[in-house]
């Protein structure tokens, strides 16, 4: 009987190594310790095991003492730094579609991340559900936390969620690294990671100038 490897494109990866670089960090022995190629650093649309990546972040913010490290790496993040994912969002006209287009792109480069859009009366839900979850491997459920804030920003860059769900445990850095997203209210434990947003913003062009 054969394991499930999840794959994910290696530009989801890069966005931390870009971090490291800028730090004076040594990037290659962090990426081998994760068990990835070392050329997948510049190869963003290389396929990689999405485990290894998960692996890479943590072993990035034990080594630097960071541990809301795919926060520090994502602050400033610009579209043109996601490759294809960010030429696609960039080419939809209003939030909604950017939504959209967003659970679409993330389920297709990564076979260990499923994102839905959950239609409601007021509002729609950006949900995650990550599979193969490992209790230790928090960068990774805040990184895709970060971009999908970051998507809703693309129309709206002041916006904030009312509430959030979180699927890990709470911590002292867990809810700090939420503070520091503009998320004042959130409930961790819960089922899958996600949010509300109105539908009266789904209209919205996209501002990417901001």
């Amino acid at each position: 009987m054969t394991s499930y490897i999840g794959l994910s494109r290696a530009k989801h990866l890069i966005v931390v190594s870009r971090f490291l670089e800028g730090t004076g960090a040594a990037v290659e022995p962090m990426v081998e310790r994760a068990n990835l190629p070392v050329e997948c650093v510049t190869c963003p649309e290389m396929l990689v095991p999405t485990l290894g990546i998960r692996e890479f972040r943590e072993v990035a913010a034990r080594a630097l003492g960071r541990p809301n490290i795919a926060l520090d790496a994502t602050q400033g993040l610009k579209i043109d730094q996601l490759g294809q994912f960010g030429h696609a969002l960039a080419q939809t006209r209003c939030l909604y579609h950017a939504l959209t287009e967003f659970c679409s792109l993330a389920n297709t480069e990564s076979s260990s991340v499923v994102v839905t859009l959950k239609q409601g009366a007021e509002c729609v839900w950006l949900e995650h559900r990550p599979l193969h979850k490992q209790p230790h491997q928090w960068n990774s459920e805040l990184y895709i936390l970060n971009v999908m804030l970051w998507t809703v920003r693309l129309s709206a860059p002041n916006w904030s969620p009312a509430h959030v769900y979180v699927c890990f445990a709470a911590t002292p850095d867990r809810k700090a690294a939420l503070l520091s997203l503009g998320c004042e209210r959130a409930t961790f434990g819960a089922m899958h990671t996600s949010f509300a947003i109105p539908r009266s913003m789904l209209a919205l062009p996209l501002r990417l100038k901001q």
